[in-house]
């Protein structure tokens, strides 16, 4: 009797010492169980034995080695697929390759604004193995000044680049005071002060 492999799965009666008689059909059927089950797993593709349909093609390239690619739709590679990372799901544009899924409405996503300073992100540490770690807004905005609303601004803040007034006043502005003249590196072209200590 044929196995009934891999379309649906065979059935067996229990064999019983001393009481069943084990002939051929039994071992042949066993036999062709065992068979079915190498031909769905396949063999190597390097072997030059390709079978479409065994799961050992879906796993490996014609060399052999295994697919840990992403795959492009050439050679023996099934339809395009994006990578794992989902940061490069916006990227994909061709009509071949599985469409990404809109995260904001799969997870029924809402914008927030304005942010508090309470709200938690979620963020991959690079420094600890890129464990899952939380930050609060407050914690982000350490350090930074939040120009889009008045703000009072404590301590001396030093800028990596030009400051940009955008056509607005400087309110308040107070011209540097110091006791000494500035020297060497922090003598710049337009640097403006007023000595305290001449009267």
């Amino acid at each position: 009797m044929a196995t009934n492999y891999p379309t649906n799965q065979d059935t067996f009666s229990t064999k019983i010492d001393n009481e069943t008689d084990v002939i051929a059909e039994h071992v042949n059927k066993l036999q062709e169980c065992v068979l079915a089950l190498e031909k769905k797993l396949g063999t190597s593709l390097s072997s030059g034995d390709p079978v479409y349909t065994a799961i050992a093609y879906f796993l490996e390239h014609a060399s052999g080695a295994y697919r840990t690619h992403i795959h492009d739709g050439s050679s023996d590679d099934g339809a395009k697929i994006p990578g794992a990372s989902l940061i490069n799901l916006h990227t994909i544009s061709d009509a071949t390759q599985i469409p990404a899924v809109n995260l904001s409405s799969f997870f029924g996503l809402t914008n927030k604004d304005p942010l508090n300073a309470s709200d938690v992100f979620i963020i991959e540490d690079s420094q600890a193995s890129y464990a899952k770690k939380k930050i609060t807004m407050s914690a982000l905005r350490s350090g930074f000044v939040d120009l889009t609303t008045a703000q009072t601004i404590a301590g001396v803040k030093v800028l990596a680049d030009n400051l940009n007034f955008n056509k607005k006043q400087a309110v308040g502005l107070c011209i540097e005071n110091l006791t000494a003249d500035p020297t060497g590196a922090d003598l710049v072209t337009g640097r403006i002060w007023f000595r305290t200590d001449i009267s």
